[in-house]
Parts: structure tokens; C-alpha cells; sequence
């Protein structure tokens, strides 16, 4: 799972517990969680988390046997709170540091989920049975940067479909096996449900096979 949070400043009174709550929620022992504060521009997109998630050892010799029920297995309650404690503050241990950015770059963020997602296949040997991959970008959605300014007005179809164009030439690709990419949280002062719109073409033209439910404004349901 990648995780981005967006720490800019038009975020800084919203509250993530119900959303950071489901997302640990579904987490599974062996699962590999990556969190990314987002935000920033692309060469500044450090995780403060990678790690595997363990299990217990009767999870570990399940997996090693090959069996598909040790990757499932259920995190403990404990295990959860602990996971989702560490998320918040390694979050908030990078705004300390580096303060909150000015500028969104949200699709700095979408860019590194396809290029993780590619070059994760290419370490497989390029199979198309590439790992599953859940980027979830929890954000109010409202890019603000030098490639698009969402936060005021909503671009129309000729302006998206340049910034298409231009994302693709950069190398974006989300059509890639495995990888599922979500924006939670989406808020717009004006009209939220046009700038929903926005994200799921974005999202289509980009080529991410988008269903019910990835681009959505209020994230407090089973997400995964």
C-alpha cells in the first residue's frame, strides 16, 4: 500500500482519524506499507515509512508453505493502533521538520504511484501477474502547482486534456497491472462534485481503470 498524505497548508484543519482508522483496518500481516507525505514536488517524495508488516509466526509459516491464508491474516487490534500511531507521527514529524508546502503538486504524487507500480513489475521480470498495488492519496484533492491550479477553478476539457498529454510525454502511466489509484477526501469550496469529475477523468485519460468509489469526498467506509 502507498500512502500519501497531503500535508499542504489548505489541509491543515482536516481530520484524518476516521479515514486513517479504515485504512489500517484492512491491512493484512505480510502486506508491504509505504506512507508518503505528498505535496511536494516529485524528487521530494520521501517515504517516512516502508516496512513489511509482520504477522505471527503461525502467519509466517503459513505464507512459507505457500499458502494464500498467511498473506490474509488479520492484523490484531493492538497491532493496528500501533500501526496507525507511527503513521501519525512519522506524518507529522515531516511537517515539523519541513514545514507545510505552499503548493499542492498532488500530481507529482498520482506520477510516482505509476512509476513505482512500473518499475515494481520490472523487478519481477516484467510478468503480468505484477503485485497488487493500492495508492491511496488522501487529500482534499485541490492540486495547486505549477503544472495545474484546481483550487479556485476547475479546468475545462481542453486544459485537462493538455495536461493529459503533457503527464503522459513526462512518462505517466497508470495503466499498469496490479496498481489501483484512489483520492480520498476530495473538497472543493465551490462545487466538490466538479472537481470529483476531474480527478476520475484525469485518473481515466491517465490510464488507471477507475471504479465506484476511487475518487470520493467523505472516506469513512471499508476502503479496500
Amino acid at each position: 500500500m502507498l500512502l500519501y498524505v497531503d500535508v499542504s497548508a489548505s489541509r491543515r484543519s482536516t481530520d484524518d482519524s476516521a479515514a486513517m482508522r479504515s485504512i489500517v483496518a484492512d491491512l493484512r500481516a505480510r502486506d508491504r506499507l509505504v506512507v508518503i507525505p505528498a505535496g511536494r514536488p516529485l524528487g521530494d517524495l520521501r517515504p517516512v515509512i516502508d516496512t513489511l508488516l509482520p504477522g505471527t509466526l503461525i502467519d509466517s509459516w503459513v505464507q512459507s508453505a505457500g499458502l494464500e491464508a498467511g498473506r490474509n491474516a488479520a492484523l490484531t487490534t493492538k497491532r493496528r493502533a500501533l500501526i496507525e500511531a507511527r503513521v501519525r507521527r512519522a506524518i507529522q514529524g515531516a511537517v515539523t521538520r519541513e514545514g507545510r508546502p505552499a503548493e499542492s503538486r498532488l500530481l507529482d504524487a498520482v506520477w510516482h504511484a505509476g512509476d513505482v507500480a512500473r518499475s515494481t513489475a520490472a523487478d519481477h521480470g516484467g510478468v503480468r501477474s505484477a503485485p497488487r498495488i493500492e495508492a491511496l492519496l488522501l487529500s482534499d484533492g485541490r492540486e495547486e502547482s505549477a503544472i495545474v491550479n484546481v483550487a479556485h477553478a476547475v479546468p475545462g476539457p481542453a486544459v485537462t486534456r493538455a495536461l493529459v498529454k503533457r503527464l503522459q510525454e513526462q512518462g505517466c502511466d497508470l495503466n499498469t497491472p496490479g496498481l489501483r489509484v484512489r483520492v480520498l477526501g476530495v473538497r472543493h469550496a465551490r462545487d466538490t462534485q466538479a472537481l470529483t469529475r476531474w480527478w476520475i477523468t484525469m485518473l481515466t485519460d491517465l490510464g488507471a481503470h477507475v471504479r465506484a468509489g476511487d475518487v470520493v469526498t467523505v472516506p469513512l467506509t471499508n476502503l479496500l
